[in-house]
């Protein structure tokens, strides 16, 4: 008779100074029939009364509460990850709600799958249609820098940065959101590092999130890092992981406007960008 494996989803929460928003996901997640192993909540926030309120809520919901290492969104999501004793690992934000059925939804698509990394559509409310079918999945990064829909949207290498489901391999190899950056773009560059290394990436079309997104209530906001982020990106996936001419030459042109339109974009921070690449390669090659 075969083994029967038992799937362990953890749930990696990340949240920074917005209590608020934090208690309304929980809300929403424990709505859902309780078919998690864990709830780990990493707590990035600077504020003291937002700290306080964040423990106190992970508390009442008998969450784990870590304090985040305050190096940035992908730093803490590497921590909330690395906390994680599941054997698979579902990211979220604290401003993300969730439709009836969601967390059945991924428990199954773990189970079709078990080895895949799964991402997961949005709707940002209100913009959410009565009965709405899922959302059409996460873009993939397209070498002159915008988002595209993948042309086969289960193996591709888009990502969701909050709302994907990750095997505890990827984890345990040290496959990890790179930290060069704050917040931005970079999480782009996960995605296909992910697909280069061998990860089918999939979309869980069964189901979607509701994003609450409010702008003004980002917690990091400085326009040239996120730029600097993307052409990290860019960088990696036409120098590294799709290195074709055709990509190449977009990639330089879309960088080229970028240094041309954005004067505090400088040469200096793409050369940066240039030894970061060499590490890159280093790295994924070894």
């Amino acid at each position: 008779m075969a083994d029967v494996v038992e799937y362990k989803l953890s749930i990696a929460i990340v949240t920074r100074n917005r209590p608020d928003l934090l208690e309304q996901c929980l809300a929403s997640l424990y709505q859902q029939p309780h078919l998690w192993f864990e709830v780990l909540i990493s707590d990035d926030s600077s504020e003291s009364e937002s700290i306080q309120k964040n423990r106190e809520i992970a508390e009442a919901y008998h969450a784990q509460y870590l304090r985040g290492p305050q190096k940035g969104l992908y730093a803490n999501r590497n921590f909330v990850a690395k906390h994680c004793k599941g054997t698979h690992i579902r990211t979220m934000d604290d401003d993300h709600t969730f439709p009836v059925g969601h967390f059945e939804a991924c428990l199954q698509k773990i189970k079709e799958d078990p080895k895949a990394i799964w991402v997961i559509g949005e709707y940002s409310p209100p913009r959410v249609p009565p009965n709405a079918a899922p959302y059409r999945g996460p873009g993939e990064l397209h070498p002159r820098g915008f988002s595209t829909q993948p042309k086969d949207s289960q193996n591709s290498h888009a990502i969701s940065c909050g709302a994907s489901i990750y095997p505890r391999e990827v984890v345990d190899r040290n496959i990890l959101n790179n930290e060069y950056f704050r917040f931005g773009y970079v999480y782009l560059e996960y995605g296909a590092r992910l697909k280069y290394l061998g990860y089918r990436i999939r979309h869980l079309s069964d189901t979607f999130i509701h994003h609450n997104f409010i702008p003004v209530r980002r917690s990091f906001n400085n326009s040239v890092e996120i730029l600097d982020s993307m052409v990290y990106a860019l960088l990696s996936l036409s120098f590294v992981y799709q290195p074709t001419a055709g990509n190449k030459i977009s990639t330089m042109a879309a960088i080229t406007k970028a240094l041309v339109t954005n004067k505090e974009y400088t040469v200096k921070h793409l050369l940066k960008n240039f030894e970061r690449i060499k590490q890159l390669k280093q790295t994924v090659k070894s």
